[in-house]
């Protein structure tokens, strides 16, 4: 879906080690935001409206 592994680490609260974890101490918040709409988005296409 071209969403960024570190944005998928940070909504699964996964534990990011080693040189990543010096840059990837950002919220990514709004990031986090748009592939959880996308995901939405996505599951939604799948379903076909059933809910």
């Amino acid at each position: 879906m071209g969403i960024f592994p570190l944005v998928v680490w940070k909504i699964l609260n996964h534990v990011v080690s080693g040189i990543t974890d010096v840059y990837a101490r950002l919220s990514c918040d709004a990031e986090k935001r748009e592939a959880l709409a996308q995901w939405a988005a996505r599951l939604e296409s799948i379903l076909g409206g059933v809910g």
